[in-house]
């Protein structure tokens, strides 16, 4: 079933795709509305099933070259699973 959104739930899934580390206030502050406003839109979107996760960023260039090798192997499960996450190699 879709889902209709208005310019409040687009604000609060624009913000949290450019950084889904914001804080509800930080939130609230940059689109101009209450805190507890976001928390709600947030847990609404959540709850429809709309987001599904909040994922990390990972960029494997700031781990040091000695380190990436003791850890190689799992580099190699992150990597294979760039479908869950945003992995930069």
């Amino acid at each position: 079933m879709p889902v209709k959104l208005d310019d409040t739930d687009l604000a609060v899934l624009k913000s949290l795709m450019q950084d889904g580390r914001k804080s509800f206030r930080a939130i609230s502050r940059e689109i101009g509305v209450s805190t507890p406003t976001v928390k709600a839109r947030y847990e609404r979107l959540i709850n429809m099933g709309l987001i599904k996760s909040i994922k990390p960023e990972i960029d494997l260039t700031r781990i040091d070259k000695k380190r990436k090798e003791e850890l190689s192997d799992n580099l190699q499960i992150l990597k294979n699973q760039k479908k869950h996450f945003h992995v930069y190699i």
